[in-house]
């Protein structure tokens, strides 16, 4: 039996039950991209809300505002046209082909100890001649106050061009080479200057608001705490000079210059997902994750977090930041929309913990070299070292020292009447005995001095 062909009625049905569900879709179609548009405008709205509230507070989000937030202190002396000099000698320093057979600023070999010979000491000596004009420079700006406002292109965004800071870490190796030269002549003037040299060059980067300027700047005080503990066993600085240096180190914060780099980075952020350019420099995705109004507040709501965070003592800021971290990483895993909303902050924010954490070391660097500079006193006035710390209370520091990883006084060991070590626990916050290894899990300066130091 053949089959029959639809009746007319049943097309009819077929036809209108296809047109209820292409209406529906329609309909459903229509409430998506409504929501949307809702979503899109209430975040927008947001957004301007929240970027008001920012500038509100003095704090940047365009790159004019930001280029206005780099200034120096009213009052303060403007050393901008001395670095930028300075900046420009060591350029052309770098390009010398003995720069490079010298140590800490090339690949010559290590440095040995004041008591062995250095082969390459004479010539040394003979380098650090020819760039007198230059280190006399570094002198000088060692030993007076002031500040420094490099110029700066914000518009660049990510991209903004740091060739000043890069630079100057090697002012602090050229002083370091300076400091081993006079150590080795006895010289204690030279090697003072060298050190003051050293921190002020870190210095000269104290106002401007980007993470990475700041890390240099942290690495270069580090440097000059770690030249300095390898210089006291072997350089007999009088105590005037010591003063200068323990004036240096106190007058270093740490805090509010971390603080002035994450509103920078914020205002990065902001200028960043603002470019088309900048956005698609992510790769696929990038430019679609960065180009919404939810990736920008979800920015800019974990950052002023972060920001907020750094007003808190360092060892609470620590705990904070990394608290903070987490909830991101874990929010962003939450969900797609989650995801999609959090995407431009994951990829944009940055490592503030490891930031944080090297602030952190920086600061125990700067309590640990004014501690020994608490305990050569000590040493030069008595003959041997205190039994504890706060032998050194009031007449050579004004309170105890805290550790600002974890808010506890800075650990003290003395091994003898000339051999001390003073440490702080490090990021892990565990005791490790102030051992100095690779790991360097503890931040710990040791010094031992000739068992036949006479006091003063």
């Amino acid at each position: 039996m053949e089959p029959q062909p639809a009746s007319s009625s049943t097309k009819k049905k077929y036809w209108g039950c296809l047109g209820v569900l292409v209406v529906l879709l329609a309909i459903v179609l229509v409430i998506i991209i409504a929501g949307i548009s809702t979503w899109q405008t209430r975040n927008s709205k947001r957004v301007e809300e929240a970027l008001a509230k920012i500038r509100s507070n003095g704090e940047p989000t365009t790159a004019e505002e930001l280029s206005e937030f780099y200034s120096l202190t009213p009052g303060a002396t403007d050393q901008t046209d001395d670095w930028l000099e300075v900046v420009q000698l060591l350029q052309q320093m770098g390009k010398d082909p003995e720069t490079m057979e010298m140590p800490y600023l090339g690949e010559g070999a290590e440095v040995p100890t004041t008591s062995q010979p250095w082969e390459l000491e004479q010539q040394a000596q003979a380098y650090l001649q020819r760039y007198e004009t230059l280190v006399d420079k570094l002198h000088t700006l060692g030993e007076v106050e002031g500040e420094t406002r490099y110029p700066l292109n914000f518009a660049d965004g990510f991209g903004a061009r740091l060739d000043h800071a890069q630079t100057l870490r090697e002012a602090g190796r050229l002083m370091r080479l300076q400091a081993e030269v006079a150590a080795r002549q006895d010289d204690a003037e030279t090697a003072t200057k060298s050190l003051l040299a050293s921190l002020a060059s870190a210095e000269s980067l104290k106002r401007e608001p980007i993470l990475i300027s700041q890390l240099i700047r942290m690495a270069l005080i580090g440097l000059a705490a770690d030249q300095f503990e390898s210089l006291v066993p072997s350089v007999a600085f009088t105590d005037e000079q010591l003063e200068r240096l323990d004036t240096a180190l106190a007058k270093i914060e740490m805090g509010d210059t971390v603080r002035r780099a994450l509103i920078g980075e914020r205002a990065f952020g902001s200028i960043a997902m603002s470019d088309p350019a900048v956005r698609e420099s992510f790769g696929p995705g990038g430019g679609f994750m960065l180009n919404t109004d939810a990736a920008l507040l979800g920015y800019l709501d974990y950052m002023t977090r972060l920001i907020e965070a750094s007003k808190l003592p360092i060892h609470e800021t620590l705990i904070e930041s990394e608290k903070i971290e987490a909830e991101l990483e874990t929010e962003a895993e939450s969900s797609f929309l989650a995801r999609l909303r959090l995407m431009g902050a994951a990829m944009l924010l940055p490592a503030v913990s490891a930031v944080n954490t090297a602030s952190a070391r920086t600061e125990a660097q700067l309590l640990g070299s004014r501690v020994i500079i608490a305990l050569e006193r000590f040493h030069r006035a008595n003959g041997k070292y205190p039994e504890t710390l706060e032998d050194l209370v009031p007449d050579y520091l004004d309170s105890l020292p805290i550790d600002p990883y974890i808010n506890q006084p800075l650990r003290y060991i003395r091994r003898s009447d000339h051999d001390v070590t003073v440490y702080s626990v490090g990021n892990n916050r565990l005791d490790d005995g102030g051992v100095k290894d690779e790991q360097k899990t503890d931040v710990t300066f040791r010094v031992v001095k000739p068992e036949d130091d006479e006091p003063e």
